[in-house]
């Protein structure tokens, strides 16, 4: 037992002898060495009404996120196969992962939309009818949470998104000129955390604009690392023969076509000069002399 043990005796007996009215049948030993129970999620007030081939249900939808898809989903869907979609709800809002097909309101696909009561759609064969507060105009942080398959928030790959996304924010200018300095001090002092770092200059939310701006970055970024092997080494010089080769050729064939030209046009006015009966023999014993 040793220390802990003797402390939850010690509270036990507290507990007795301060409610002499509580019956040992009721009485739970306090153990401060057990391990404590996680709360339950809260309930937002929202809630969604499924139509489905299995039948229709209302599902309470959790403060902050609600997932729905597969195994492992606050809301389980049959046919969602890997793809999910996730309701916010501050402020209320739909949102579609995965590369099936997507949800549909009001014969419009979408990725995301803002939810009001009321408001109706379909996903993988169910109908879905949102109840509970209207969408309010504040600006929310949706940070989304990987499939049921990817790596843990806490992992190396959260770290690694949160580091590439700071650093592209920072190049776009996107983040706050305050904290950057303070980190660009610190990293010439010696100070430098890059987790650190990464959070406070991701602690803006960048907006919708922001986030398009991210997303354009990365896939130029990600099309300059796909041709850098071509664009350096012996691949590189193989690239710069052709291409000056084809420059060559291009060349060879701009001069002769002149060349060409030209001697079409010596030509026609030697015709022209012939059917005027003059000889170019005597213009040019004119010009040059004896």
């Amino acid at each position: 037992m040793g220390e802990c043990g003797a402390a939850g005796r010690a509270r036990s007996i507290l507990s007795l002898s301060c409610r002499p009215s509580c019956s040992l049948e009721r009485f739970v030993p306090l153990d401060p060495c057990a391990p404590q129970r996680a709360s339950p999620p809260r309930v937002s007030g929202g809630w969604l009404d499924i139509r489905g081939p299995a039948g229709s249900r209302r599902e309470a939808l959790l403060e902050g996120l609600t997932r729905i898809g597969g195994a492992g989903c606050e809301i389980v869907l049959a046919g969602a196969g890997d793809d999910q979609l996730h309701v916010w709800n501050r402020p209320p809002r739909a949102v579609f992962l995965g590369r099936g097909p997507k949800p549909v309101a009001g014969g419009q696909a979408f990725e995301e939309r803002a939810l009001r009561p009321g408001d109706a759609f379909e996903w993988a064969g169910h109908a879905f009818v949102y109840g509970g507060e209207a969408a309010s105009g504040d600006v929310a942080t949706l940070e989304e949470l990987p499939l049921a398959s990817a790596p843990a928030r806490d992992g190396p790959d959260s770290r690694l998104t949160l580091r590439l996304r700071a650093g592209l924010a920072c190049d776009l200018g996107l983040v706050d000129g305050a904290t950057a300095k303070r980190w660009r001090e610190a990293v010439q002092a010696g100070n430098y955390d890059a987790d650190a770092c990464a959070r406070e200059l991701l602690a803006r939310p960048l907006g919708t604009e922001g986030e398009q701006r991210l997303l354009e970055r990365s896939g130029s970024l990600l099309r300059d690392f796909l041709m850098a092997p071509l664009l350096s080494g012996a691949a590189a010089a193989r690239r710069k023969l052709r291409e000056s080769s084809r420059g060559l050729v291009a060349f060879l064939l701009t001069q002769g076509l002149a060349l060409v030209i030209f001697t079409l046009l010596i030509l026609a006015a030697l015709l022209v000069l012939r059917g005027q009966g003059k000889s170019i023999d005597g213009i040019l014993d004119r010009l040059l002399p004896d």
